[in-house]
């Protein structure tokens, strides 16, 4: 867990009072989105 908040305070999704970034959510979530289903469909 503390890895995680460690890594969303480093990509700037959360600042140090635990507040979210919508604008950074969104990059966050384009950057390292992965669609499961196409990768496991085979």
């Amino acid at each position: 867990m503390e890895k995680l908040v460690r890594w969303l305070l480093k990509e700037r999704v959360i600042n140090h009072d635990g507040e979210l970034n919508a604008e950074r959510v969104a990059v966050f979530k384009d950057k390292y989105h992965e669609n499961i289903t196409e990768r496991t469909l085979r």
